[in-house]
């Protein structure tokens, strides 16, 4: 059994606590898991933040260590996690692709490890936080908008086999270069 069993944010210039700093749960029993809440605010939306944190924890029971024990960690915070999947209409999708509205492109092929191509979708869609505007047996369109309400769109198109074409268009250059970073590392959490 283990507890109290706490988790902390070191503060930077980037990364601050603003709400659930010190968070903490009084006891976990084996196989018991809990969700501990950090509000965090950062510096910027269009860039990735590294998060120094800590977790402290008491171990009680046969062969458990005599003090506390603190484990350091870095928890990385990519773009994508300030990204908000948002309904938009079709027509109004086309229309931000058409316009100046995402000047901003990027884009990669992905390998979908012998997957179908709504499989990489799918993974696209959870992966970056984004909402299927529409799609086809080869082709979709997904959307999301920054905190900030940067419009993100992605297109992404099935070129044979299990490989993917990605376009990714957004209102903010940076956003749309840290994105597509993500997206190719996709094939990462393809399982073969």
């Amino acid at each position: 059994t283990l507890g109290p069993v706490g988790v902390s944010v070191t503060a930077s210039m980037n990364v601050r606590v603003v709400g659930g700093g010190g968070a903490e749960v009084a006891t976990l029993r084996p196989a018991e898991t809990a969700t501990l809440r950090l509000e965090l605010s950062v510096s910027s939306v269009t860039k990735p933040h590294k998060v120094k944190s800590a977790i402290k924890y008491e171990a009680s029971g046969e062969g458990a260590p005599a003090a506390p024990v603190t484990v350091m960690c870095e928890v990385l915070l990519p773009c994508s996690a300030f990204l908000v999947a948002r309904d938009i209409a079709p027509d109004e999708f086309h229309s931000l692709l058409a316009n100046a509205a995402c000047p901003h492109s990027s884009s990669t092929v992905v390998e979908g490890g012998g997957r179908p191509f709504k499989y990489t979708v799918q993974l696209l869609a959870i992966l970056l936080n984004l909402k299927l505007v529409e799609g086809s047996e080869g082709s979709a369109g997904l959307y999301a908008a920054s905190l900030l309400g940067h419009h993100v769109a992605l297109l992404a198109k099935a070129k044979g086999g299990s490989t993917v074409s990605v376009e990714l268009r957004s209102s903010d250059e940076v956003l749309s270069s840290q994105l597509i970073n993500e997206v190719s590392a996709l094939p990462l959490f393809i399982a073969l």
